[in-house]
């Protein structure tokens, strides 16, 4: 056979983030014959990502980035000419290549100049750095020759398979570590550190992969006569030895980004100290078992390697799995950002969050969590964010070299501090970045700018990540931090603007949101009353037919509003005459600021809560839960104005949407995390907040899901082809589903029962319908309701489609979804048969359909 040559020319730059010494960059090429056919292993893969080989052939390039999970990955491919080809290879630090006739990725060094020959179609490796890839080649040769009956360790079918495996992993690993001592002496020391610590993880992994899959066997095989205590005796016996030990007591990480060895060594420790328990109350529910990995990865590990694993579970699993609004993956995110050290793994988590949200369209819930701060006060006491937990914290930013703008700004905030004088739910801090240590305390001595018992204190100079962390490019400016550690606002309105008015109101509107409740529980002959104030949990008890009133906070702090018990609760009518005005609204999800403004702007209540709507009818249409802060206050507001309504001769509709239903059978996949704080504040479960035993759960059963007020149907989502089928009337429909509201998801798919299935099924409930606004052809569905119920128009929320009310088919439908916590709320007003947009200062316009006014017309 001809001898084929391979020229193969490397070089990489400089690399010290390893805390290793790696040579100067230096820019080399790559030129090789073209290898036999029956050595590009690749091709295939070539073929798969449809790379033509034909007259080119390529190579992969690995770039390493300890601060990210992925190393970067390029191809670089160049022409064939003369049976030779030709690449520039630049990848600035050690990395890995991955070459046409080889299945591994090999590491490469500065400088290396590699000739390849191929004799008997196997490679021969000469040149500069030849060492480094001959070491590479025979531990990756080792397994081809070595290893007969089992290819792979998924194969493993009984003990004895396991135990022929533990045996060949032991024989390889003595014969990398021979290999190494062999070559210790001719290689570089960062090369053979790179290469020791992959070989060895790669041996530690697969040996834990192979326990993995022997518990499977285990577990699926009834004559298997392994109990769980020999299965924690086996993981004690191989996946301890000692090279495994020194492998993950490595604080500084070296390696090529891939962590999953020591992820999979965590979880196979808390399997087995829940006994490999599925159904254990700890470890039941993905959350749980979440919780129990990271908490072990805190445990097992330290320095790089911990913070690279931590970073790992929450990127690539906590916030893919649970999804980036479940309440642990903010509690682990905080307690992330709680750890010491590593700050641009922390930023670089904090752009990951920032990402997710986006893409999983949760850009409205991200929230900047503040990182971890340590600065000194004036005595050299050092404080940190953990100082400030639970409370809402104003740090005001100050440089004495900008004594102009810095003086006016402590002048403006002497008034915003007075405000909350003697309140311990908030502090006040001044942070000064001044490098001059006589200056801030000079400063600090100047009474008349800094009230007694302020906290002063300083990041020694301009440098200080801190300023960077929290956007500070210039001084003054002021941050406000939440009680659960976030930027709350930033920047802040400026309080020499207006006196401080807006940050007042903006505190006082963090510190209401601190409150929660009340939450009534009928027991027996009492009612007991479970709330949250400023953070801490009350509860209160009363004779359950005594005549109870109560405070519910507003969003102003410490403004509240009266709410007095219903002596009774009815099931709601389905339909109703024409009232002389009506005011339509939808999805104000838990913003009660939005709420309020609203009915106060239109007349619907004055500041004092009452109503002053005369005979008019106020129609919320669903979505009053989720996302928001203050849901629960949302409630009671509503459940107060029905009386003061119908005492007008008015009324209130609340008209169910899919977060009520969402709520009312315990799905909580898109409450807000305060929630699930309080709940484990008063101790009780979040499905207990709304059953049937709790007042507001009452009260809620007793509404509707569509309901017919003059010559308008009023729903929440639309209604689909296979509703307007049901041979039911507006009134059955409503009884047919207020008994499931608890076990939706019984019927979503549920074809024994088809009109439960058409009334509960995500794609055609009248509480998820999309249809209207996504699909085609619906106008003959539209006519087809029209004419079932006996109305002109159907109003709809649900489904955002502009940042206004706004008008569909011709005037038929109207949907009222708007932006209300991005500021952009709107309600619908009829009056006298004429429609109308309502923003916060009252009518913005008339609505129009194909040019003319839309009326009220009775349709057939």
């Amino acid at each position: 056979m001809n001898k084929k040559k391979l020229l193969l020319t490397l070089a990489v730059l400089g690399f010290t983030k390893l805390g290793l010494s790696f040579p100067q960059p230096k820019k080399t090429m790559i030129v090789s014959d073209a290898p036999p056919t029956n050595q590009s292993s690749y091709y295939d893969y070539y073929k798969q990502q449809h790379i033509d080989f034909s007259d080119s052939l390529g190579i992969w390039v690995y770039k390493f980035d300890t601060t990210t999970l992925r190393n970067s990955e390029s191809f670089i491919k160049e022409k064939i000419d003369n049976k030779q080809v030709k690449w520039l290879v630049n990848i600035g630090e050690p990395g890995l290549i991955r070459l046409p006739f080889l299945r591994q990725s090999i590491f490469i060094n500065a400088g290396d100049s590699l000739r390849i020959n191929f004799v008997n179609n196997q490679p021969v490796i000469t040149g500069k750095g030849m060492e480094s890839f001959n070491l590479q080649l025979s531990i990756f040769q080792y397994q081809n020759d070595i290893l007969k009956h089992l290819s792979h360790y998924v194969k493993i079918k009984s003990v004895q398979d396991f135990t022929d495996w533990e045996k060949y992993s032991d024989d390889k690993l003595e014969f990398i570590l021979r290999q190494l001592d062999l070559y210790k002496s001719k290689i570089p020391a960062v090369m053979y550190e790179l290469i020791k610590n992959r070989a060895i993880k790669e041996v530690e992994f697969q040996r834990t992969e192979a326990y993995l899959v022997l518990n499977d066997y285990r577990v699926k095989n009834a004559d298997c006569r392994l109990t769980v205590s020999d299965m924690k005796n086996i993981a004690d016996s191989t996946l301890n030895k000692p090279w495994a030990k020194w492998l993950r007591n490595q604080a500084d990480y070296i390696g090529d980004n891939e962590t999953w060895y020591f992820y999979q060594y965590a979880r196979v420790q808390v399997f087995n100290k829940v006994g490999w328990n599925w159904e254990a109350d700890n470890f039941n529910t993905g959350a749980k078992r979440n919780l129990l990995y990271y908490q072990e990865i805190k445990t097992l590990y330290t320095g790089l390697l911990r913070e690279r694993l931590l970073q790992f579970i929450l990127a690539e699993e906590i916030i893919k799995d649970l999804g980036y609004l479940h309440p642990l993956t903010k509690v682990l995110l905080r307690d992330y950002y709680n750890q010491p050290g590593f700050r641009d793994y922390k930023l670089w988590m904090r752009n990951f969050e920032k990402t997710a949200a986006v893409k999983y369209n949760f850009k409205d819930e991200y929230e900047v969590i503040a990182l971890d701060f340590r600065l000194k006060d004036i005595n050299g006491n050092v404080y940190s964010i953990q100082n400030f937990r639970n409370k809402i914290t104003l740090l005001n930013f100050w440089d004495n070299r900008y004594p102009s703008g810095c003086d006016s700004m402590a002048l403006a905030l002497q008034r915003v501090r007075q405000s909350f004088k003697g309140d311990t739910n908030v502090a006040f801090v001044n942070v000064f970045t001044d490098a001059d240590k006589d200056k801030w305390l000079k400063a600090i001595k100047q009474k008349e700018k800094f009230e007694l018992g302020i906290l002063n204190l300083t990041t020694g100079s301009t440098n200080n990540d801190m300023l960077e962390d929290y956007g500070i490019n210039s001084c003054p400016d002021v941050v406000l931090l939440g009680v659960s550690g976030e930027i709350a606002e930033h920047p802040v309105p400026d309080p020499r603007s207006d006196n401080g008015t807006s940050l007042i109101n903006l505190i006082r509107t963090k510190l209401a949101q601190l409150n929660d409740g009340p939450y009534l529980f009928y027991k027996g002959d009492t009612l007991q009353m479970d709330y949250i104030i400023r953070s801490l949990p009350v509860t209160e008890s009363s004779v359950k037919n005594k005549s109870i009133t109560f405070q519910v906070s507003t969003d102003q702090y410490p403004n509240t509003f009266s709410v007095t018990l219903k002596s009774s609760l009815q099931n709601e009518p389905a339909i109703y005459p024409q009232p002389e005005k009506q005011l339509v609204l939808s999805d104000i999800e838990g913003n009660f600021d939005a709420f309020r403004k609203l009915l106060q702007a239109n007349g619907v209540i004055d500041e004092q809560y009452n109503w002053t709507f005369g005979k008019g009818h106020l129609i919320f249409i669903g979505d009053m839960f989720d996302r928001g802060q203050q849901v629960t206050e949302c409630l009671w507001l509503t459940y107060a104005l029905e009386d003061k309504a119908r005492a007008a001769g008015g009324y209130v509709h609340f008209i169910l949407g899919n977060h009520e239903i969402l709520n009312l059978s315990n799905d909580q996949r898109y409450v807000q995390e305060k929630y699930k704080h309080n709940i484990i504040l008063l101790k009780l479960k979040y499905k207990d907040l709304f059953t049937g035993d709790t007042e507001l759960g009452r009260w809620l059963r007793t509404k509707n899901i569509m309901e017919k007020i003059g010559d308008v149907l009023y729903l929440h989502a639309g209604v689909a082809r296979e509703v307007n089928q049901l041979d039911l009337s507006l009134q059955q429909i409503n009884d047919k589903v207020r008994p499931h509201l608890d076990n939706r998801d019984e019927f979503k798919t549920n074809n024994s029962q088809p009109q439960l299935m058409a009334l509960f099924n995500g794609k055609t409930s009248p509480f998820w319908y999309r249809g209207y606004y996504k699909g085609r052809d619906q106008e003959s569905i539209i006519d087809s309701t029209l004419r079932k119920f006996q109305v002109s128009h159907i109003i709809t929320g649900h489904t955002i489609v502009a940042d206004t009310i706004s008008v569909h088919y011709g005037g038929k439908v109207i949907n009222t979804d708007v932006h209300h916590a991005e500021g952009k709320s709107e309600a619908l007003l009829i009056e006298h048969d004429r429609f109308f947009r309502l923003g916060r200062s009252g009518v913005i316009k008339e609505l129009i359909a194909n040019e003319q006014p839309i009326t009220m017309q009775y349709t057939r």
